[in-house]
């Protein structure tokens, strides 16, 4: 069975140590799922198959918008973006804050945890 390519990282650093890699100045995209990752830094571990992005974290996507935190955890394979610390969401004319995010990709359901609040433009 063949595979098609993705996910696509870029960064000005790289290094693996094991089965864990780190990335310094990522950018992180999936064209299919329309969805854009940026980030300080990155640290993929293997067996747990999942991302720890950190530092100035922004992620962009075709249908929520833009999100911004500090420190993202993000599993490829189960297209799941979990954010435990404070949380922005920029769409339009609407701006979301709150903190702990969850956001399934696959479903496309993205909620906030704890104190949400919303400004609307008109």
């Amino acid at each position: 069975v063949g595979e098609t390519l993705v996910w696509r990282l870029l960064s000005d650093s790289y290094e693996q140590r094991g089965d864990t890699f780190y990335a310094k100045r990522v950018y992180l995209e999936n064209l299919p799922k329309g969805l854009k990752i940026y980030a300080n830094e990155a640290t993929y571990l293997k067996a747990e198959e999942k991302f720890i992005l950190k530092g100035n974290v922004k992620i962009i996507t075709e249908k929520e918008g833009e999100i911004y935190t500090e420190e993202l955890i993000f599993y490829p394979k189960r297209d799941l973006l979990l954010a435990q610390g404070e949380v922005t969401i920029v769409k339009e004319n609407l701006k979301l804050s709150g903190s702990g995010l969850t956001y399934d990709l696959a479903k496309g359901d993205l909620k906030l945890e704890k104190r949400a609040k919303a400004q609307f433009k008109f």
